[in-house]
């Protein structure tokens, strides 16, 4: 948190960018049913995913919350990330924002963290 908040001194959008993606990473994490340990794991990712390399820097010190398939906080974090950054774009509503990450399910963005991105957005 503290990196974080120094980067915000530096640049306020990308604390708040790092904000927001921690924030859909935890939803995600959730939705997927992962673990506390591995729901904290994406927390952190996102929190730090522009400022180091998320989920190496992390993954390397919580060797044991591995219960989830390999590279799926990796994954949240791409399309929390890609999520956040559509919608922070331009005035773009979140369904808007959803269909743009939707089309690159498969592609860019992991199809099983997409279908739970959706129904985050769509349970609100």
């Amino acid at each position: 948190a503290a990196l974080v908040t120094e980067l915000g001194v530096a640049d306020p959008s990308a604390e708040t960018h790092a904000r927001a993606v921690s924030s859909w990473c935890t939803r995600l994490a959730r939705r997927l049913v992962l673990s506390e340990r591995q729901v904290e794991l994406a927390t952190r990712a996102g929190l730090l995913h522009n400022a180091v390399d998320g989920e190496a820097a992390i993954v390397r010190s919580h060797r044991a919350a591995a219960e989830a398939p390999p590279g799926i906080v990796a994954r949240i974090v791409a399309v929390a990330c890609g999520f956040h950054e559509t919608l922070a774009a331009g005035s773009i509503s979140p369904s808007a924002a959803l269909d743009r990450v939707i089309a690159e399910a498969g592609a860019r963005y992991d199809i099983v963290v997409v279908a739970a991105l959706s129904e985050l957005i769509h349970d609100r």
